[in-house]
């Protein structure tokens, strides 16, 4: 697999990651006022947006780690 391949996996994770965010803490967040249900229920939601932010961390670092082992070499 490409290194390059990795960075574009990652960031194909955090876009999913934070398109299924949005989408699921609206639809709780409706749900959650018909119910008259407190916040915390949407934990779990909030968890996608960390991973997300967590994958966009790991692009960056694989792309400055890529970029540190071309400088090596060159």
């Amino acid at each position: 697999m490409e290194p390059n391949q990795w960075i574009y996996l990652l960031i194909g994770g955090a876009v999913v990651s934070c398109v299924l965010f949005i989408y699921f803490l609206i639809n709780d967040s409706k749900l959650i006022r018909q119910a008259n249900l407190k916040g915390r229920h949407l934990v779990l939601d909030w968890m996608l947006l960390i991973i997300g932010v967590a994958f966009i961390g790991l692009a960056v670092f694989t792309y400055i780690d890529i970029q540190n082992q071309i400088h090596l070499f060159t």
